[in-house]
């Protein structure tokens, strides 16, 4: 009986840490005024990139036929700071398409410098690994596999961990917790690292914990933000993932890094301590 009653508790205490309110609005990382629309004959995208990084835009409509000659266009990369305008000649009725787009940061063909990055927080500060490389709980896809969680605290200061442009902020989410739903409502920073190609991000800030915005010029080792428990998180820590740009659903795939402080990531496991 009281093996029942330990379940039952542990059910019950489960199941209160899953209630939880789901934000209601979506934040974006970035802003691009691009349109794209059709008219008569033709479809027309206005393709905006705002930010210091190549952008690649992936066009598609609601017509599986019209999607398939768009498969060759498929993706538009538009060099940093740049408007680009392309008109298409399509054969359908027009009022029977709805057009679409999507964005991924950084552009495939560039070439790729692997090198070493600085540990993600403040000089003279020590944290442990909370969770390393192909970690069970969440560091099990090809966007996440080479992340690495510092456990540093709510209010600790995150760094920049190469010079680099800031392309993406997000920083009005408020909530966090173990629901699977609450993956998307992180607030973070991405930034792009021209010089390598590569792109850092810095996942789990508190509201209003970014301080930085899109547009800025950062230097390795600045203070950019302070970390949080938003998105799905139950424990204090920083998520530092490096990414490289790539053809797959994702847009990027998570790379391996060396640090300049004398780390592989590859030996950082969990309950390990690593000192800037």
């Amino acid at each position: 009986m009281k093996l029942f009653y330990y379940l039952l508790i542990s059910i019950l205490l489960y199941t209160s840490c899953q209630t939880v309110d789901i934000p209601k609005e979506k934040y974006y990382q970035f802003y691009s005024n691009s349109k794209v629309i059709i008219k008569n004959d033709s479809m027309l995208c206005s393709l905006n990139n705002p930010l210091v990084c190549p952008l690649r835009f992936y066009i598609s409509t609601s017509d599986n036929d019209l999607n398939k000659s768009l498969q060759a266009l498929n993706p538009i990369v538009v060099s940093s700071k740049t408007d680009t305008f392309i008109k298409i000649k399509i054969h359908i009725k027009s009022n029977t398409i709805m057009p679409y787009w999507k964005t991924m940061l950084g552009d495939p063909n560039n070439k790729i410098v692997y090198n070493k990055v600085s540990l993600p927080f403040c000089k003279g500060k020590s944290y442990k690994i909370i969770q390393g490389y192909n970690g069970w709980f969440f560091h099990n896809t090809d966007y996440l596999r080479y992340a690495i969680d510092f456990g540093l605290k709510v209010n600790d200061t995150i760094c920049a961990a190469d010079d680099g442009f800031v392309v993406g902020v997000i920083k009005d989410y408020k909530v966090g917790g173990r629901d699977k739903r609450l993956e998307p409502y992180a607030n973070f920073i991405t930034i792009y690292h021209p010089h390598s190609g590569l792109i850092t991000q810095y996942v789990h800030l508190k509201f209003n914990g970014s301080l930085v915005k899109v547009g800025d010029i950062v230097r390795q080792g600045q203070a950019i933000g302070l970390v949080g428990l938003t998105g799905r998180t139950t424990i204090e820590h920083l998520h530092f993932n490096v990414l490289v740009p790539t053809e797959c659903e994702d847009g990027s795939k998570s790379t391996p890094i060396e640090f300049i402080e004398n780390y592989k990531g590859k030996d950082l496991s969990k309950n390990s301590v690593v000192k800037k």
